[in-house]
């Protein structure tokens, strides 16, 4: 999973995402990934249910 964002082990960063939102958890994840603004990388996703977030990314969420 280190490939897939460029940073840290899922486990640390679910951690990290647990008592977020899902929306500041997917903005965290932008962030970390460097996502371009306006953009919803496939990376982000997997990486979104990968922490047990929900099967999906909430509907027509983009990264700030």
């Amino acid at each position: 999973m280190d490939r897939i964002i460029g940073v840290g082990m899922v486990q640390p960063c679910c951690s990290i995402l647990r008592n977020l939102s899902d929306a500041d958890a997917l903005a965290c994840l932008c962030e970390s990934a460097r996502a371009p603004s306006g953009s919803l990388p496939p990376n982000i996703s997997t990486l979104f249910r990968d922490c047990r977030r929900g099967s999906s990314t909430p509907p027509g969420f983009t990264c700030p």
